[in-house]
């Protein structure tokens, strides 16, 4: 009798670790996958990351405080104006003009091809405050020719108690 009461326990036991060992095999395999899963949120969430870096180093450097006014953004775009208008024989094709809460201006550009200095500085050239967009570029015997905008984001104040 205790020789059958043993048999039967040992094949109990081992009915119940043979059913326990298919449990746990599935839960690994839903775990897997789960994990598969999270993995490619994970590598998702670390190119998030190094945006962020790139941007907090490289970008967020070269963003200046915006003018608080129309008048503050009018003094940058006719200063970056005088600063560069005899190097570049700059002249004004369309004076201070605002477009969707920026102000811009037009320059037209004459850059001789013999001066390799300016034209190296002309395409280095770069408006630190806003941005700077070509519009027109001409290159023939005589030199390079043509527009490009300057482009001044301002933040105008909307309280209406001043």
């Amino acid at each position: 009798m205790i020789n059958i009461f043993a048999i039967t326990f040992n094949l109990l036991l081992s009915v119940l670790m043979l059913a326990l060992i298919t449990w746990f095999e599935q839960e690994e395999i839903k775990i897997t996958v789960i994990n598969q899963e999270h993995q490619e949120d994970i590598k998702k969430l670390q190119k998030i990351v190094q945006i962020n870096s790139w941007l907090k180093d490289v970008v967020q450097p070269m963003i200046k405080v915006q003018p608080s006014s129309s008048e503050e953004a009018n003094e940058y775009l006719i200063k970056y104006f005088d600063e560069n208008f005899i190097d570049y024989n700059l002249l004004i094709k369309k004076y201070l003009y605002e477009d969707e809460g920026v102000k811009n201006i037009d320059l037209s550009y004459k850059i001789n091809t013999n001066d390799i200095d300016k034209l190296i500085g002309f395409v280095k050239m770069e408006y630190k405050n806003g941005f700077l967009e070509f519009k027109e570029l001409t290159m023939d015997d005589k030199g390079l020719t043509g527009v490009f905008q300057l482009i001044q984001p301002y933040q105008e104040d909307d309280n209406a108690s001043n």
